[in-house]
């Protein structure tokens, strides 16, 4: 009996950190009132030469395995995806690199360090009105973040 409750205990502790980003991600991608973006690593090996506002992806392109991205403006759904996103926190692996609080908006970004050199970088945009959230996973660096931001 007393094997029983370890196994119950061991297996609970599994569950509990196996909720990831990708749980996130499929628990609102099809909802109608919220904006999904998922491309895979095969579909930006097709983007070598990707620019948004400036931005030069493609040089990255490469190092990483997929982007999703969630964006929400409907005032009933914003605090459920808020409540969710607890998961992001330093007990989890998360840790925070930046923080900007402008005019209502604010953005985090988070790290977390996932098997071998593989990364997850998740930036949050909480505005009144909406919630944007992007998670990028590769393996990135932090220069190449910041040689993207540069360019």
């Amino acid at each position: 009996m007393k094997r029983f409750y370890i196994f119950v205990v061991l297996t609970l502790c599994l569950f509990v950190n196996a909720f990831s980003q990708d749980d996130f991600f499929k628990k609102f991608a099809d909802r109608e009132d919220i904006t999904s973006v998922y491309i895979s690593k095969s579909m930006l090996r097709l983007m070598p030469n990707v620019q948004a506002d400036g931005i030069d992806i493609g040089s990255v392109a490469s190092k990483l395995d997929n982007i999703q991205i969630l964006s929400c403006e409907k005032q009933e759904v914003v605090p459920l995806i808020r409540q969710e996103l607890k998961y992001i926190n330093p007990k989890n692996g998360y840790e925070e690199l930046m923080k900007v609080n402008d005019e209502g908006e604010h953005t985090v970004i988070y790290l977390k360090e996932t098997s071998g050199h593989s990364k997850e970088y998740i930036l949050l945009c909480d505005e009144k009105k909406e919630l944007t959230v992007v998670i990028l996973k590769g393996s990135l660096s932090l220069s190449d973040i910041q040689g993207i931001i540069k360019q």
